[in-house]
This record gives structure tokens, C-alpha cells and sequence, in this order.
């Protein structure tokens, strides 16, 4: 029996051109089918459900949401906060509940991958828009009460550590039901990883995928690989998938938010998600723990990732950490 999941909000696109389907069955304007792609005419210029949290960026309806975003907090007394998260994207609370994220690192397709998130039932923030301006992204979304878990778990009873563990096992299991034919992001285009680096187009076939992979980072074709990683990157190509999972690709404890309460608030930071081969959510959970190196709730949150998935995703999940560290280094040399 084909489970099969409404399509995700809405959202204002624009003029998208170098977004594709590519076949994907979670694209802009596509039906979520486990089995099969099902598309539909995909618009143009869809509109997104009006918020009356963002009627103070738009009230006049003259100008973009960036435009009045922009005119609106050219008062700096009305960012609550200004924290960057990196080079290419800030994270800013206004006032009315509304968090903004923006940067030209910041793209339509994490939108999306939070609208099919909340439509799988995940406990996700909410989207208020998404606008582009000068090669800015700009995603308003709903502020969500707690605090990330890095700084929630010391305080948590052993019995809310638990509880909320087993929450993000739910969650991930959730995730799991979401599926494509292709390898890559909602809208079709390569996983946030490859985007720009080895062409926009989300892949066919795990070994298109693993072509690209090796453009990027010869090493993993010597035959002498370090700790195996040329000997996993070979097992990861030859084991062919029909379909494809999503993965949120960064489940640690700065994106679980924990209510004031003890329990499972959010998960945030959307970003890198993709439907990927089996076990890089698992993969990118153990690189993840050795890079915090104790940070609490690390631990925890590695065996939760390896809890939701099968036997064999978890071995696969531990032959492509082996590769994907490598992988890290060379897209790092790229950059």
C-alpha cells in the first residue's frame, strides 16, 4: 500500500529558473508519492497564506517582503537579536514572535524542506515567507519558545533527557516516510553539500551521484584510501536505491529546541536537509558527535539517529562517515 503525504504549503517563488524538478517527487507543485512521481502543472508564481505577523513588512503591498523587511528594521532597536551563524547567513528575532533568517547562503529550498517537514507532521517553526533580494535570502519564520538543547540537557532530569530523546527518535521516523526517486533537495536542485560545486541538478542514481563526488574529491578513487574511505566510498556506490529518504543532514544539539517544560520543541536549522542514500543521516550524526567532542546531549543524540534507522542503514551510515570526512576536506579546499 503507497502512503502518500499532501502536497507542502505554498510558498512565493518568483522567478526560479535555475530550479528544476529533475524528476523529483517532492518538487514545487509535485504530489509526495512513496512509489512513484506524480506532477502537477507547476505555477508560476504561487501565493503564500497571508500572516498578520508580517503585515508591519507589508502593509503598503507596493514593495517585496525583503523591501519592507529591510525598510523595517533599518531601526536597529527593533532586532532583538543579531546572532551569525556563519558567513553566508544571521539569524534575527523581531518583535511580534517573528525569527528571520537571512544571507545569500540562505535558499528557497530550505523553505521547503520545512513546509514538507510540517506536512509529515514534524515539530518544525513555522513559515511565514520567503523573498530573495540582491542575492539575499531572506526565510521569516515563527519564533519558537525554549532553548537549544546544548544549553537545556545539563538541566533536564534524567527522565526528560530521555523524553526528549525518544521524541527526535519519533521525529526521525517521521522523516523516514518522506521519499524520492532522486538525490537532492525538495526543488529538485543537487543536495545543499554539492549545490554550485558539482552542477545545480539533483541526481538520478547513487553512482551519478558518486560521479560528482569524485570530480570533487579524487582521493576517494585511490585505492589506498585513508581508514578505508576509497573502499566505503565504493560499497556506498554500488549499493543502488529505488528511492531515496529525507534527511534533515545536521540533527545536533544547537537544533533541538527544548520547551520550558522539558519536552521536544523544534527542530530548526533545515538547511543542508535532502533526500540522500540511506544512512547519511546516521553519518553525518557520528562526524557531527566527534566534531563537538562531549558537548551535552551529543552522545544522546547520535544513538536517537542510529535508533531510528535499520540495521543495515547503520552499517551504511558508518562506511560513508569514513569517506564523507574526506569529502569535508575537499569541499573546505574548494571554498
Amino acid at each position: 500500500m503507497t502512503n502518500e503525504s499532501p502536497a507542502p504549503p505554498r510558498l512565493p517563488l518568483g522567478d526560479r529558473n535555475n530550479a528544476t524538478s529533475g524528476g523529483n517527487a517532492n518538487a514545487p507543485g509535485s504530489r509526495i508519492t512513496a512509489k512513484k512521481v506524480v506532477l502537477r502543472e507547476r505555477p508560476a508564481r504561487p501565493d503564500f497564506p497571508a500572516s498578520p505577523r508580517l503585515s508591519a513588512f507589508d502593509r503598503a503591498h507596493r514593495f517585496s517582503l525583503a523591501d519592507n523587511y529591510l525598510g523595517f528594521c533599518g531601526d536597529a532597536k527593533l532586532v532583538i537579536r543579531n546572532e551569525a551563524l556563519d558567513g553566508e547567513r544571521v539569524i534575527k528575532r523581531l518583535p511580534a514572535g517573528i525569527i528571520v533568517k537571512e544571507g545569500p547562503g540562505v535558499r528557497i529550498d530550505e523553505a521547503y524542506s520545512l513546509s514538507l517537514a510540517r506536512t509529515a507532521g514534524l515539530k518544525v517553526p513555522q513559515i511565514l515567507g520567503f523573498d530573495e533580494k540582491d542575492g539575499c535570502g531572506y526565510l521569516f519564520m515563527e519564533d519558537v519558545e525554549g532553548e537549544a538543547l546544548q544549553y537545556a540537557w545539563p538541566r533536564l532530569s534524567l527522565e526528560q533527557q530521555k523524553r526528549v530523546v525518544d521524541e527526535v527518535v519519533a521525529q526521525l521516523a517521521l522523516l523516514r516516510t518522506q521519499t524520492s526517486t532522486t538525490i537532492g533537495t525538495c526543488t529538485g536542485r543537487a543536495p545543499p553539500r554539492l549545490l554550485g560545486k558539482a552542477g545545480n541538478v539533483a541526481f538520478a542514481t547513487i553512482a551519478d551521484y558518486c560521479d560528482a563526488i569524485e570530480a570533487i574529491c579524487p582521493r576517494l578513487r585511490l585505492e589506498s584510501g585513508i581508514d578505508g574511505a576509497s573502499r566505503a566510498f565504493d560499497e556506498t556506490r554500488n549499493s543502488p536505491q529505488p528511492s531515496f529518504r529525507f534527511h534533515h543532514g545536521d540533527v545536533s544539539p544547537r537544533n533541538i529546541i527544548v520547551s520550558p517544560t522539558g519536552t521536544l520543541a523544534s527542530i530548526i536549522d533545515w538547511g543542508d536537509a535532502a533526500f540522500l542514500p540511506d544512512g547519511f543521516e546516521y553519518a553525518d550524526a557520528i562526524l557531527e558527535e566527534h566534531h563537538l567532542r562531549g558537548q551535552p546531549g551529543s552522545r544522546s543524540l547520535l544513538q536517537a539517529v542510529k535508533a531510528a534507522s535499520t540495521e543495515v542503514e547503520a552499517r551504511r551510515g558508518s562506511l560513508i562517515a569514513r569517506w564523507l570526512s574526506v569529502l569535508e576536506e575537499a569541499l573546505v579546499a574548494v571554498d
